[in-house]
């Protein structure tokens, strides 16, 4: 028994020597130890060449891009449909006249000229500019959506698929008295009105906003630029300068 008491004691021992932390050695003496001082890592500055601009917030103030006034947008259209035409035909601008040139509401496929083919667009009425030109005696259509214009009709002739039509435009002006000869017609057009107005609303009339196909017509009568808007049921509204 006092063996066995003993012979553990003697294993325990033994473990707990195993077991023990070692000891750093120390250096011997006369050695002299050089510790090198502590440095904390650099971080990188930003170089002053470079620009550190700030990120956007809501408070920055955006400055809306300059629009340009309508009539400084259409005259421009004007200026750049009578040169572009001016190029094509080889002519002085001099021999050129303006039709007609305003805003109006119009399919966005009369704006974009049906280009190019196979583009698919949404129907849709927009505000867009179309000027009118004649030269050599045919009829030039120019839109767009600015001053930047394209050529949509080049060089109509004198229009004759729209007989019936013209037919009843001129005799409802012979039933006011004005004569065929005093009547020259400058553009016949087809086009889809936004409404029943045809496109000549009058004010405090409300009318249904439906599409109507139908057809512009550009006439001369005694000197004066008629515009004449019609359905395909026999309607017609004379918009400008004269009322019949």
């Amino acid at each position: 028994m006092v063996r066995k008491v003993f012979s553990f004691f003697l294993i325990a021992l033994m473990l707990t020597g195993c077991a023990a932390p070692k000891l750093t050695p120390t250096p011997p003496s006369g050695v002299e130890v050089k510790i090198a001082p502590y440095s904390p890592p650099s971080i990188p500055t930003p170089s002053p060449e470079r620009e550190v601009r700030p990120l956007p917030t809501p408070e920055m103030e955006v400055k809306p891009l300059p629009t340009i006034p309508r009539e400084e947008a259409l005259s421009r259209a004007i200026k750049r449909a009578i040169a572009d035409l001016s190029r094509r035909l080889g002519i002085p601008e001099s021999e050129i006249e303006v039709v007609s040139a305003s805003w109006r509401e119009m399919p966005i496929q009369e704006v974009e000229c049906h280009q190019p083919e196979g583009k698919i667009t949404l129907p849709a009425f927009v505000m867009g500019v179309e000027v009118v030109l004649m030269a050599q005696g045919k009829t030039y259509v120019y839109r767009g959506r600015g001053e930047m214009v394209t050529l949509c009709i080049p060089g109509e002739e004198k229009p004759t698929a729209y007989n019936p039509i013209l037919e009843r435009v001129l005799a409802l002006f012979e039933s006011k008295g004005i004569s065929r000869e005093e009547i020259k017609v400058i553009m016949v057009e087809c086009v889809t009105w936004p409404d029943t107005s045809l496109g000549c609303p009058e004010p405090g009339k409300f009318y249904a906003q439906v599409l109507v196909p139908g057809y512009r017509i550009v006439l001369e009568v005694k000197g004066l630029r008629v515009e004449v808007h019609t359905d395909l049921k026999g309607r017609v509204v004379i918009c400008s300068p004269i009322k019949l």
